[in-house]
């Protein structure tokens, strides 16, 4: 019988040191993230025991890398597309605006966690395929999208 309660000690044990370890904003979506960087997202996101809220603090992340990306591209480009600077920018503000609503739409942190995850994937593809100069690739998948 004492080799039966120790297991359950050690395994209650490793359990706490694993809830221990993750960071706060595993448990709430509405952590301040947007003023971290995309590697302390990246390290939050790794901290988490949820799939669907790992998923969700690594596409921040990229999202993150992206907003950068468009930034500095812009500005080393003296003659850039304006229009296709206004079109990243509405993806930045689309997602912004989805992050504020999402808590309304959705009061379960996973319904919601998945929701933001596919709003990312989705409109994160778009918005890398209009960074790299592929807009008409773009603009299919946004009608192809829209079509759904």
């Amino acid at each position: 019988m004492k080799p039966v309660k120790l297991i359950i000690t050690l395994a209650l044990m490793v359990n706490g040191v694993a809830h221990a370890q993750e960071h706060s904003a595993c448990g709430d979506l509405d952590y301040r993230y947007q003023a971290l960087a995309s590697h302390e997202l990246r390290s939050i996101a790794a901290s988490c025991q949820s799939e669907s809220v790992t998923n969700l603090y690594y596409n921040r992340a990229h999202h993150a890398d992206l907003v950068n990306e468009a930034r500095t591209l812009a500005g080393l480009i003296s003659h850039s597309n304006a229009r296709s600077n206004t079109r990243f920018e509405t993806y930045r503000l689309y997602m912004a605006l989805v992050e504020q609503m999402a808590p309304t739409w959705y009061a379960d942190v996973e319904e919601r966690a998945d929701f933001l995850n596919r709003e990312y994937d989705q409109r994160g593809e778009i918005a890398r395929r209009r960074l790299r100069g592929y807009d008409h690739i773009a603009d299919y998948l946004e009608r192809k999208d829209i079509a759904r």
